[in-house]
């Protein structure tokens, strides 16, 4: 067993020692060399040496919760300090868009101007028209794949962007700020302006709303909860500066993150609106959002 400079070997017993770790980090462990984890740590513990040893290894996704990939000695370590809590670090998903943004042979101002969305119910224009409510003043961040602010209907609408994802191995992004088409999708239903594209009528559901492009899913649609983690604690870092008062999640994943309800949670209680998707199995919302 490798045992990184400075940090002690393990204890027998992990398991029941560190109860600040999930039990599914050392069910993971014995299947294998590494893990992808989520650390969160205290400002004691972020000062102490074992901590130090193994900064270069952690990436901050936020002021107390790093991403890293580690060894089971490096996850005892950790394991050992007051203040620290370790998760696994777990795929997210998205299901793929009903027309999903291909790359050009020839791209366009490096962007896809080819996403499509669905054709709007009039209905939702006359509300709009008869309530007086755009969505003018409001930003949106959408938690996505990317936002192509060339796509029909989203001219003018993308004030800023962040990458935040994790490059694929199976794929390339191709010059495109939204090569897998969902969060272009997304971001159209939220704020797209009226216009008719290829024979539909696009409009948003707050044509007056404005859009921050946080990219966390890359181009095969895949990122992990840290990329979540990141994005989240990005709005929470700039939501005075960027005005932003609700955040959309239009994803999924297999558990829930404490590291993410904690910065939701924080979110809320500075009067941030979420809204996160139910999925697309036909589950009660009640129990997966």
């Amino acid at each position: 067993m490798s045992v990184a400079a400075g940090v002690p070997p393990d204890p027998a017993g992990m398991p029941g020692t560190y109860r600040q770790v999930d039990s599914a980090v050392f069910a993971a462990l014995d299947a294998g060399h590494r893990v992808d984890v989520i650390v969160t740590a205290d400002s004691v513990a972020r000062s102490t040496r074992t901590f130090g040893v193994l900064d270069t290894k952690l990436k901050a996704t936020g002021e107390s919760t790093f991403a890293a990939s580690l060894t089971r000695s490096e996850v005892a370590a950790l394991g050992r300090l007051d203040g620290v809590k370790i998760n696994l670090d777990l795929p997210l998903s998205l299901d793929p868009p009903g027309n999903k943004a291909a790359p050009r042979q020839t791209p366009s101002s490096a962007m896809d101007t080819f996403v499509t969305v669905s054709d709007t119910d009039g209905r939702l224009a006359a509300t709009q028209t008869s309530l007086g409510i755009d969505g003018t003043g409001v930003t949106v961040a959408v938690i996505d794949s990317g936002v192509d602010p060339l796509a029909a209907g989203l001219a003018g609408q993308v004030v800023h962007r962040e990458d935040l994802s994790t490059a694929s191995s199976s794929c390339t992004d191709n010059g495109f700020l939204d090569p897998y088409g969902h969060g272009t999708h997304v971001a159209s239903i939220i704020a797209g302006k009226a216009e008719t594209h290829s024979g539909y009528n696009i409009r948003g559901v707050a044509p007056g709303a404005k859009i921050i492009d946080l990219r966390v899913f890359n181009c095969a649609g895949s990122a992990s909860m840290s990329n979540i983690d990141a994005a989240l604690n990005w709005v929470l870092a700039n939501k005075d500066t960027r005005n932003i008062s609700v955040v959309n999640m239009s994803l999924g994943g297999p558990v829930a993150s404490p590291t993410m309800r904690q910065a939701m949670q924080a979110g809320v209680n500075a009067g941030q609106l979420f809204v996160v998707a139910a999925g697309n199995s036909n589950l009660s919302a009640c129990t997966v959002s």
